[in-house]
Order: structure tokens, then C-alpha cells, then sequence
């Protein structure tokens, strides 16, 4: 979408003004959500402490989760949005920084430090968000050759990764771990988008849905699960249920959840900030 912003300094304010209006709005929404639920549990203190959610609210990284727990993540892609707009200042500083990274995860990897801002900036998730830029490029220049076969070595990559982790061959969210999963997850990025592009993949009307409702779902998940939880366990539910059937429910449940507040909440709201930003002066 911005690939041919990087260079072009005019093109700055329109960057910053969409990947603020696609993260903020709805993330805010659901922020005010989560705290009117922390309002009524024993660690409300603690969850609701003003500075705590001040920075949750604009992803400065903490000591610990945002009110939003999964937002931690998102303070990592406002990271990246930062990075990227340096790139559209100078087509140059796009390569200094990729740089600049590798090397920041790597002094982090060889001398770990206990500062907040230094862990951070070091996390190698960031090496992720350099694959995806990698994929975007090969992408942008054509399919792979052969795009199913792709899509099942990156899936299968992906699965045996997830194995390796959980019988303890690395350990989790360390350097392997990003690394790892990050290049079956480029694969099969570069197979499925390959894939689709060739007619071997249809995504539907669900998929076109569930892919747009995917940012909401991400947010609230674990908010419906939360309460879900509570529920079945005030009920009596886990005591008889298959753990398969309670987590099935859970599922349906959020992703239920997430579309009504795509269609009903969040697509309405973009589409009205689009359309006040096209006519504004």
C-alpha cells in the first residue's frame, strides 16, 4: 500500500494520518471496553492506574501489558510506522535502519540489558517485521514459481517449528523462535498471496470478512474468552464439557463478537474518517 511513498516526503502526512486512523479509533473503543470490565475485579487498582493506562492508550512500551493485553505487540508495529516514515523522509534511511536493527537484536541477543526502552528497541520481533518487508518486495516484482507447493513447505515448516518449540529445542521468544516462525510464516505469505493471485485460491465472502474484521478480532479475543471463562466456570460447564467443545465456543464466540463490531463499529468509523479527511482543505 505505501511501497512507493519511501522517498517521497510529501507523501509523509497521508502515511502518518492512515496508520494512525487504522490503529487508534477502534483500539481506543475497545480500551474504554477492557476498562470498564477492570472496574469490577479485585485488581482494579493496579489495571486502572491513570499513568498505566495513559501509556496503554498510546503504546508507550511499559513493564507490563497495555490495558489491551495483545497491544504489547502493536507498540512493535508503531515502532516499525516510526522507521517507515523515516524511509519516506530518505529513500536511505530505510537500509540504515534495517541495518540498525540486526544490529541492535543482535548486542541485545550477545549482552541482554534489564532497560525497559533498550529491551524494546533490541526485541527480535523486529527481524519479523524485516521479512515481511522482504516479502512485500518479492511479491511486488511477481508470483514464486510454484505457489501451493510453497504454501504447504511454509505451513509444514511452521508446524514442525511449533513442535521443536514445545518439546524444547528453543526456547520460546528467543532469537530461533523469531527467526523460525517468522521464515515459515514468510513462506507462506509469499506461497497464498502467490497462490491467490493465480486463481488456485478463492477467498470468499467470509474470508473478505473475517480478513477485515481480523484487526477487531485481534483486539477483543481475549476479552470474549476472558468472559467466556468466568461464564462456563460459574456455570458448572468445565466440570462436564469437552475441553475441544468449551474452546470450539470460545472461538465462534470471538470471532462472532468481532465482526458485529467490524460491520457495526469499525468500518463505519474508517469510512467516516476517510471521507472527512478527503474533504477536508
Amino acid at each position: 500500500m505505501h511501497h512507493g511513498d519511501v522517498g517521497r516526503p510529501d507523501r509523509l502526512a497521508r502515511y502518518v494520518w492512515r496508520r494512525l486512523t487504522r490503529i487508534y479509533p477502534i483500539y481506543w473503543a475497545l480500551s474504554g471496553v477492557v476498562c470498564l470490565v477492570a472496574a469490577f475485579s479485585p485488581d482494579r487498582a493496579a489495571r486502572l492506574a491513570p499513568w498505566h493506562v495513559i501509556q496503554s492508550l498510546l503504546l508507550i512500551p511499559e513493564s507490563v501489558d497495555p490495558v489491551i493485553s495483545v497491544a504489547w505487540t502493536l507498540q512493535h508495529e508503531m515502532l516499525f510506522y516510526i522507521a517507515f516514515a523515516c524511509a519516506i523522509l530518505r529513500r536511505g534511511n530505510g537500509l540504515l535502519l534495517a541495518v540498525l536493527c540486526v544490529l541492535l537484536v543482535g548486542l541485545g541477543v550477545l549482552e541482554p540489558t534489564a532497560g525497559r526502552w533498550l529491551t524494546f528497541i533490541e526485541s527480535p520481533f523486529h527481524l519479523q517485521f524485516l521479512l515481511g518487508i522482504a516479502a512485500a518486495r518479492l511479491l511486488a516484482r511477481g508470483n514464486v514459481r510454484w505457489p501451493r507447493l510453497t504454501t504447504v513447505a511454509g505451513v509444514a515448516i511452521f508446524l514442525t517449528c511449533g513442535v521443536m518449540e514445545n518439546t524444547g529445542w528453543f526456547l520460546p521468544y528467543g532469537l530461533a523462535s523469531h527467526l523460525l516462525f517468522g521464515v515459515a510464516s514468510t513462506i507462506i505469505l509469499l506461497g497464498v498471496v502467490s497462490s491467490e493471485r493465480r486463481g488456485f485460491l478463492r477467498i470468499g465472502p467470509a474470508g473478505l470478512l473475517f480478513g477485515g474484521a481480523s484487526y477487531s478480532l485481534y483486539l477483543v479475543h481475549p476479552l470474549v474468552v476472558g468472559l467466556a471463562a468466568r461464564g462456563f466456570a460459574k456455570l458448572g460447564v468445565l466440570v462436564w464439557a469437552p475441553e475441544s467443545a468449551v474452546v470450539l465456543v470460545m472461538v465462534a464466540g470471538a470471532m462472532t463478537v468481532a465482526a458485529g463490531i467490524y460491520l457495526r463499529v469499525e468500518s463505519p468509523v474508517m469510512v467516516a474518517i476517510r471521507n472527512a479527511r478527503a474533504f477536508s482543505p
